[in-house]
């Protein structure tokens, strides 16, 4: 019998599967960079989307790695502005 791979899985089963601990998923999820979804009590994470995002495959799954860095505070400082000079 052919073993298939989840579509989901449980972040309890993130550490055996990737060896990633679970606290580090959810520091992930906080951070947007993958999704948990709830059904009642129980969490569940997309195989495919925790792959991509470890891999770096198609960037982040919800576009954050691809936003333009914020330069308006680099840029008001290189301009002098608030300097006693």
């Amino acid at each position: 019998m052919n073993a298939q791979t989840p579509i989901f899985i449980r972040p309890a089963q993130v550490q055996s599967h990737y060896g990633i601990h679970r606290a580090t998923l959810y520091r992930w999820a906080a951070a947007g960079h993958v999704r948990i979804h709830k059904r009642g009590a129980a969490s569940f994470v997309n195989v495919a989307e925790l792959s991509n995002f470890i891999t770096g495959s198609l960037g982040d799954q919800l576009g954050d790695q691809n936003a333009a860095p914020d330069n308006s505070v680099m840029k008001s400082s290189e301009d002098g502005a608030g300097r006693g000079t």
